[in-house]
């Protein structure tokens, strides 16, 4: 369905709900008031015209400074995968009552946007079952992402109360997964049954950096899981909000960090829509061969680490080896092996070279016969099978109802790459398979996985052999900087570099969302702008965030040898989950 075919039925059969409704820059957004957000929620995923089966994302904004009412607006992303059409729900809130109901009955996946948005932002989401904080310290005082709070520099003081930290364990327990717990009238936590707390991480190795989980125990088996984050938390996010656009690129490097240009890539296409500009065929193509380039040496840290976690240590070094190669490729087209900040706004930072183009051709000849070499020591391996097979499943609805995405979702049977459902950069000039799992196990991912590294050989290779001549960048210099040669010749371009380099970007007035496909997922910035060269609002949808949840999940009934496995087969990255 079209986004305008969308609103029409929504409108049909929800019309008393709906306040307004538009096409905005070819989305469809309806807007609708709070105490509706759950009725028309459950419609949009049950009804099987629509079957918006997918939640994305959730996240606030606050227009405060653009002295509007409401102040507040909780904003809902939602996608179809069979029928492959989305929908964005934006929904106002009042400064003084700032309440929204859960709709985490409907998607599981809202459970950690919806905590998100009562710790940032202060809003309280009625029907949780565990609305606390998230990302900030429990002891945290206000809410970092409102208008209102400030950017500042000082000493924060943590507060070490022991009576709030025994009501912190207790409310950690009301959980409906966890095991049950009463208070004794000292105080003091009791178990209904024979169990034993324990905690890993945030020092873990296999946790792939500062992840925490409390497992609560039946001898070897984990009865329940439940995650910590915060610990890495660089406020990114709300830095946005105090840079000019083209500043925030660098950043967006150090979200996840093992593939810094799909970050690029998400954030320049979403400003590039606001501004309604196109990037000329070259610039796509390059942008391609990179985000294919960090898909591929992500994958081969993953396999790396993974490996290693379950004991291979063969296949960490061979691993490691290539990748190598891939950063020095990186290192040679834009003098950084890892945080490139290579793709920018209206195309690329510099034109490819002859001589790095062929490197890259010398690479892909080489790295089939490294995967195969891979392959040799794994995937038959009798130990590594029983290691990752039958273990940490997750069914394909499951998949789906806890927003799961990237090879995650796939290999529990969901063909969804928006690679190839949302073409963004010239993805629809490549020919290339989605490799997809049936048993949605630990062994489902690494196959998928694998097979990912064979596919993005195959798209650079077709990408360099079809690589057009043209320019790297829009010839818009309000856009991007013009050409070093004009400036001694033009005064008109003089003014234009010496604006750009000064002021930056200016955006027009609006909001919009644009996912891609990352290494682990949907990576998609939500940006509002309010006219100016900086940022209102950037938001990130990060698939190692939205993945935690349903990974602990798969832990429980898992024995504890078997978490570290689960853990790595997820991928997470905890720059993006932290932000």
């Amino acid at each position: 369905m079209t986004s305008e075919e969308i609103i029409e039925k929504v409108k049909a059969d929800q019309g008393e709900a709906i306040d307004s409704s538009e096409v905005n820059l070819g989305d469809a957004v309806i807007f609708i008031g709070k105490g509706s957000i759950h009725g028309v929620a459950e419609y949009l995923k049950k009804d099987p015209g629509l079957d918006f089966d997918y939640l994305s994302q959730i996240t606030g904004a606050d227009y405060l400074n653009e002295d509007r009412e409401p102040r507040f607006e909780v904003v809902y992303e939602l996608h179809a995968i069979e029928k492959n059409h989305s929908i964005r729900i934006r929904v106002g809130l009042d400064e003084e009552d700032p309440t929204i109901p859960t709709v985490s009955d409907l998607w599981k996946g809202a459970l950690y946007p919806e905590r998100e948005l009562f710790d940032m932002f202060g809003f309280n989401v009625e029907g949780h079952p565990n609305l606390s904080r998230l990302i900030m310290p429990e002891d945290w005082e206000g809410n970092p992402l409102r208008k209102d709070y400030p950017l500042t520099i000082e000493d924060v003081t943590f507060t070490h109360n022991r009576e709030f930290k025994q009501d912190l364990v207790k409310s950690s327990h009301q959980l409906d997964n966890w095991t049950k717990m009463t208070v004794t009238e000292q105080g003091l936590l009791e178990r209904e049954k024979d169990s034993m707390t324990l905690n890993m991480g945030p020092q873990h190795p296999s946790t792939h950096g500062v992840f925490r989980v409390v497992l609560e125990m039946d001898g070897e088996l984990v009865d329940s899981a439940e995650p910590h984050i915060g610990f890495l938390h660089t406020g990114i996010e709300k830095t946005s909000e105090a840079k000019r656009y083209v500043h925030v690129i660098p950043m967006t490097d150090r979200l996840d960090y093992l593939s810094p240009p799909g970050n690029n890539l998400a954030f320049c296409l979403t400003v590039e829509k606001l501004l309604q500009t196109n990037v000329p065929e070259r610039a796509n193509y390059l942008r391609v061969i990179m985000c294919e380039l960090a898909r591929m040496a992500s994958h081969l840290v993953w396999l790396a680490t993974h490996a290693l976690d379950i004991g291979a240590m063969t296949v960490f070094l061979y691993c490691w080896r290539e990748r190598e190669m891939i950063l020095d490729l990186n290192e040679e087209i834009s003098g950084v092996r890892m945080m490139t900040s290579y793709i920018r706004l209206g195309g690329v930072a510099q034109d490819s070279t002859p001589g790095w183009l062929q490197s890259v051709r010398k690479f892909i000849e080489y790295f089939p016969a490294k995967v195969d070499e891979y392959e040799r020591l794994l995937t038959r391996n009798p130990i590594w099978m029983d290691r990752t097979q039958n273990i940490g499943v997750m069914s394909r609805e499951e998949a789906i109802n806890w927003s799961m995405s990237g090879p995650v979702l796939r290999a529990s049977g969901v063909k969804w790459d928006l690679r190839k459902q949302r073409p963004y950069s010239g993805y629809e000039n490549f020919e290339f398979e989605v490799p997809i799992g049936k048993n949605g196990d630990i062994y489902d991912r690494y196959l998928v996985r694998v097979a990912e590294l064979r596919e993005s050989r195959e798209i650079v290779k077709q990408a360099l052999k079809k690589l057009p001549e043209g320019p790297y960048k829009v010839d818009d210099n309000k856009i991007s900087l013009p050409n070093r040669k004009t400036l001694k010749s033009s005064m008109e371009a003089l003014i234009h570099h010496f604006k750009l380099v000064s002021e930056g970007v200016s955006v027009p007035k609006g909001e919009t969302y644009v996912p891609v496909e990352g290494p682990r997922g949907e990576v998609g910035f939500y940006i509002v702008s309010d006219g100016s060269n900086v940022p209102s609002r950037v938001k990130l949808r990060a698939p190692s965030f939205m993945a935690i949840p349903g990974m602990c999940k798969m832990m429980e009934g898992c024995f504890i040898a078997d978490v570290v496995g689960i853990i790595g087969s997820i991928d997470i990255v905890m720059g993006e989950v932290d932000r």
